[in-house]
């Protein structure tokens, strides 16, 4: 859903844009070193309350239609794949322990600090084995919340 462009809500986003963030789109014109443009959310509720509510309630159709808004401002702005961040956000802040479902699919503020930031790390979602004896294949489906799960007996040797 998130990759619908919905004319009347990027003419609105557009129309924000225009009155808010004129300059500041203009200078992000050719620089792909400065894509990302900051959207006050309570600017955003004071021009218009209902985009601000797809804002919270549809984060990623309000995202694609502001890309396009930016992507297409004006024949003398050049724009690709720009960032769109948030600030002064307060409709949805739960504390972190109160993230619940009703919070799928929503923009939702989270305060707190970072104290480690790593990598992915890609889990197995099963893992083959070959037998050193036989060299039959054993597939074992893995846990996601713990170590590598090896096989107990080998099938070749049944």
């Amino acid at each position: 859903t998130g990759d619908i462009i919905l004319d009347g809500l990027k003419k609105r986003i557009r129309s924000f844009f225009e009155e808010h963030y004129d300059d500041r789109i203009k200078e992000m014109s050719g620089s792909p070193m400065d894509d990302s443009i900051e959207i006050d959310y309570k600017k955003l509720q004071e021009f218009d309350s209902t985009v601000a509510d797809d804002l919270a309630n549809s984060p990623e159709q309000f995202i694609t239609n502001a890309k396009a808004a930016l992507e297409d401002y004006s024949d003398d702005v050049d724009i690709e794949n720009p960032r769109i961040l948030i600030k002064n956000y307060e409709k949805y802040n739960p504390a972190i322990r109160n993230l619940r479902d009703r919070h799928l699919g929503k923009l939702v503020r989270l305060d707190g600090t970072v104290s480690k930031a790593t990598g992915i790390l890609h889990k197995a979602d099963k893992a083959v084995f070959r037998c050193r004896k036989c060299g039959e294949t054993t597939q074992v489906k893995q846990p996601l919340d713990s170590d590598l799960e090896y096989p107990t007996v080998c099938r070749g040797d049944e």
